[in-house]
């Protein structure tokens, strides 16, 4: 028999691989079954029968004639002079993969599935190329794809490991680690920075204890999370900056982050689902799940400058920290009154930025909502004034009283109409004297009206006397339409600006 090695194979490789040809003479029964059945395409089966004995928690259990060595597995998917009645194709299931199945730098032309395997060793596909791979339900220490690409699927569908490694990994078909179970806890458990899939990446009712990295990667369909735990305490739970979803990214349904989720930049062409209950229950590994109830994340999410499609959460499991300055999205789900979606961004921890505000009304005058987008405005001018000097803050609050800041220009008529029923009730019991020059009698409300709206052509005040009293009040009065005055017409032009 001879074994062709494609492939960039580094030294320390090919002398892995080429010690396999002596074993392939040297087969062990169940060796030589799964390589038969390998060269004809047709599954390799070793379980019991019994499901309590053929869990992979009992591997310590089974004998020799369910074990066979990666090196002899490695040199079978390599050796593509392999031929038989079918087409090559590895399907094994219920084997226990003594050392290291290492295919670092093969080109691999077969399909590759384990069911309910176990590997003593990791695997390594780091630089590979290969069809794809299906790990099912199996238990291994580890599998490092760094850089690998996989013309078809990535499937660890409920397999346990402690860490997955896909840095800079293509797969051209989808990713689904649906069920999956990791555990790296304080370090990081999955690293797929600037992983490339071409399809959709499901995760439903992962279990990860440990840090998951997604930052950088392209997603061609949906990122699906639903009913997974991602869990690292007082660290980061999940890292996904600047990642490109070009679907719909779902973490909904039980969906549980112990942890910091980061968004920041990220660019998700449909919705991002956080929280609430998926339609009828997603499907998981097991088929349609019942739902579970809404997810949550206890720690801080930070979503700057992330653009979403559209955004849905949970209101009443909205984390204590959200980090939204530059979140630009088309819609919310649900409609909340402006009150309630004000209490979303006073939750940012970095305190005062326009553009939340400006974002949130912007959403709002989109649907036609023009009084919640007023009040958003509103809540940003009075936000605003917390971080001006004391002259600030003081005509803040001179704006505010007065028009509300040019969004409630109602109020200035109810206060010029206050100092006119002031001025006439004052000039009314404390009348002025007549001069010289005076005509008529003297008329409190027409003098009121006279000094504070003044009149083309005409003033009222000329030819009465007033005392040093009288005088103040008229001042007071004066100058309160003055600064009134000056109030509208600021809340006016930052309308007519925003028009």
């Amino acid at each position: 028999m001879h074994l062709r090695l494609r492939g960039r194979l580094r030294p320390w490789h090919a002398s892995i691989i080429l010690s396999s040809v002596m074993s392939l003479h040297d087969l062990t029964e169940p060796e030589q079954t799964l390589h038969d059945l390998f060269r004809s395409g047709e599954p390799a089966d070793v379980r019991s029968g019994d499901p309590a004995a053929d869990l992979t928690h009992a591997a310590s259990q089974w004998g020799s004639a369910r074990q066979v060595r990666g090196e002899v597995i490695a040199a079978m998917l390599v050796d593509n002079t392999a031929s038989g009645p079918g087409i090559p194709r590895l399907v094994a299931r219920g084997f226990r993969v003594a050392g290291c199945l290492d295919l670092s730098n093969a080109r691999i032309d077969c399909p590759v599935r384990f069911e309910s395997c176990v590997f003593d060793k990791g695997v390594s596909l780091v630089e590979a190329k290969a069809r794809s791979v299906r790990l099912l339900d199996c238990e291994l220490p580890s599998l490092d794809a760094n850089t690998a690409f996989v013309d078809g699927h990535l499937e660890l569908i409920g397999s346990c490991l402690s860490w997955l490694s896909l840095y800079r990994t293509q797969v051209s078909g989808h990713v689904e680690l649906s069920g999956a179970e990791l555990s790296q806890a304080g370090a990081t458990a999955i690293n797929a920075d600037y992983l490339e899939v071409g399809a959709a990446l499901y995760g439903h009712d992962l279990t990860c204890r440990g840090a998951v990295r997604l930052p950088g990667a392209r997603i061609g369909g949906t990122l699906e999370l639903d009913g997974a735990h991602l869990i690292n305490e007082d660290d980061w739970a999940l890292v996904a900056d600047m990642i490109t979803v070009e679907g719909d990214m779902r973490c909904r349904d039980g969906f549980r982050a112990i942890g910091t989720v980061g968004l920041a930049s990220a660019r998700i062409g449909g919705r991002l689902f956080l929280g609430g209950d998926a339609p009828q229950g997603h499907v998981g590994p097991g088929g349609p799940r019942q739902a579970r109830g809404p997810g949550c994340v206890s720690g801080p999410i930070d979503m700057r400058h992330a653009k979403l499609g559209g955004l849905n959460d949970e209101p009443a499991n909205w984390p204590q920290r959200l980090h939204l300055d530059g979140l630009c999205y088309d819609d919310l789900v649900p409609n909340l009154p402006a009150q309630r979606r004000l209490q979303w961004i006073a939750r940012d921890p970095a305190g005062y930025q326009p553009q939340p505000y400006e974002q949130l009304a912007a959403c709002y005058r989109s649907l036609g909502e023009d009084g919640n987008a007023r009040q958003v405005l509103l809540r940003k001018q009075r936000d605003r004034r917390t971080t001006l000097t004391p002259p600030g803050k003081v005509w803040g609050v001179i704006q505010d009283g007065a028009v509300g800041y040019g969004y409630r220009p109602w109020l200035a008529s109810l206060w010029l109409i206050a100092l006119i029923i002031t001025g006439t009730c004052y000039f009314a019991a404390y009348p002025a004297t007549a001069s010289g020059t005076s005509n008529g009698r003297f008329d409190p409300f027409t003098y009121t009206l006279s000094a504070i709206v003044p009149v083309i052509g005409q003033n009222q005040t000329v030819g009465w006397i007033l005392n040093g009293t009288q005088q103040a009040v008229l001042y007071a009065l004066t100058i309160s339409a003055w600064i009134l005055l000056t109030a509208f017409a600021a809340g006016l032009t930052r309308l007519m600006s925003r028009s």
